[in-house]
């Protein structure tokens, strides 16, 4: 993925260096707030993924970048950095997002706003969306629905089909 973007990047003027680190750097990196650019895969194209993970849509958008930012509004600008005017707008819209009830006109309205802003102010670059993602289910698991989302990069993705209530036929 990286090679690509880089070669988009280029075609349009954007000199790249492709670095791949493993995850220990790149962690330190990114809390040190020493990276410009970052790519990761997020798999949280759905409105599930922005309600449960807001964070994957404000600083730091899940993997540090803006830490500084984020200090800042955790503290209440006691420390950190204050950020640009668009970036506490959009951490009052995900907080407003996060504060109403999932399905309302209200909640439709912010996260309209929340995404809005992530693609007017270009913070996310998604190359890949909604991208079929299989589950394998072992025979005799029952009560599983045959098509949905996979809102997540983690198991949460199957929290909407109640996975309580699934049973093992005997």
């Amino acid at each position: 993925m990286d090679e690509m973007v880089r070669d988009y990047w280029e075609e349009v003027g954007v000199k790249v260096a492709v670095k791949v680190e493993q995850r220990n750097f790149f962690a330190t990196r990114i809390n040190a707030n020493d990276a410009e650019v970052m790519t990761w895969f997020m798999g949280v194209s759905s409105e599930f993924s922005l309600h449960r993970y807001p964070l994957l849509f404000r600083p730091a958008w899940a993997m540090g970048n803006g830490t500084p930012w984020l200090t800042w509004w955790n503290t209440k600008g006691e420390q950190g950095e204050e950020p640009p005017e668009e970036i506490k707008k959009l951490f009052e819209a995900c907080a407003e997002l996060t504060a109403t009830f999932s399905g309302s006109e209200e909640y439709m309205r912010w996260g309209k706003e929340v995404l809005t802003m992530n693609v007017t102010n270009l913070d996310i670059l998604g190359t890949v969306g909604m991208a079929p993602s299989p589950s394998i289910v072992k025979n005799g698991l029952r009560n599983i629905p045959e098509e949905g989302i996979n809102g997540a990069s983690d198991y949460s993705n199957y929290a909407p089909y109640q996975a309580d209530t699934w049973f093992w036929k005997k």
